[in-house]
């Protein structure tokens, strides 16, 4: 009697259980899955959008810091007196007489004094190159976030003073 009680129960349960999966999701259930997943999405757009604002405004900055650092370098070297250019470091004597040197240090590239001290410059480098061609620098400057820039300044009055190119 034992055993026809326990399949009775077996197939009442199995029963219940077909009728459960045959029944699928309720209305409510599916409103509530289609709100969660507009949710996600809605965020997700949102994240996105706030990634591209973000990837613009670096950019832009980026975009400035160069160009100021090309103006600035090119105003120091206007009628510099003996320019000396390795990979790594410009060294000149202003009109007035006073020795400078922009070099790279860790990621920076940074302007320094005969009388000690230095000054940022450019920062956020992942490398740099200096080189001198006649009459002009050319300096390559790769950023942190992979954003490769060129500049040339001329050292010659008579020339256009900077052509700035980013790669």
């Amino acid at each position: 009697m034992y055993k026809s009680q326990m399949k009775q129960l077996f197939l009442m349960c199995q029963s219940s259980l077909n009728k459960m999966t045959q029944q699928g999701f309720t209305l409510l259930e599916t409103i509530v899955a289609s709100a969660i997943f507009l949710l996600i999405v809605t965020l997700m757009q949102l994240m996105l959008t706030q990634y591209q604002q973000f990837e613009t405004r670096l950019y832009e900055d980026r975009q400035i810091e160069w160009h100021a650092f090309l103006i600035a370098t090119e105003k120091e070297l206007q009628g510099a007196k003996d320019i000396h250019c390795t990979s790594q470091k410009i060294t000149f004597l202003s009109k007035q007489n006073k020795s400078f040197l922009y070099e790279v240090k860790g990621n920076m590239i940074r302007k320094r004094t005969d009388k000690g001290g230095h000054q940022p410059v450019l920062l956020n480098v992942q490398s740099v190159t200096f080189s001198q061609q006649n009459q002009k620098i050319l300096i390559r400057v790769t950023f942190d976030h992979d954003k490769t820039y060129r500049g040339e300044i001329y050292l010659q009055a008579n020339q256009q003073a900077t052509k700035k190119l980013q790669e």
